[in-house]
């Protein structure tokens, strides 16, 4: 089964406060904002 590639115009990357501030006014914009961030815990 072929994967579909989907086009993002607005990735925001990061984390705290300042990445959910970066949703709002890209929302606020209609750039329609799409957030990656990762589960991962590492533990050193």
């Amino acid at each position: 089964m072929p994967e579909e590639i989907e086009k993002v115009t607005c990735l925001i990357i990061g984390s705290g406060p300042a990445r959910y501030t970066a949703a709002i006014y890209a929302a606020r914009a209609n750039m329609n904002p799409v957030l990656y961030f990762t589960t991962h815990l590492v533990i050193h």
